[in-house]
């Protein structure tokens, strides 16, 4: 695995990213920001994709 690491200066906020050396698959981004973190791994690609929405009783907001 090759991590890569970087700074977006205007935001700002750093960037970790994992990518696999010979293919080039990411399998991992994390960003930090002020008051932001987030974290996305990368496990199957080319396989479904499920996307549901959240029980309705936990949005909350405009509807």
């Amino acid at each position: 695995m090759q991590v890569l690491r970087f700074v977006q200066p205007d935001l700002p906020a750093w960037f970790r990213v994992w990518v696999e050396p010979d293919s080039g698959p990411i399998r991992r981004l994390r960003m930090l920001a002020e008051g932001h973190l987030m974290v996305q791994d990368y496990t199957a690609y080319d396989g479904p994709v499920v996307v549901e929405a959240p029980p309705p009783h936990t949005v909350i907001g405009r509807r």
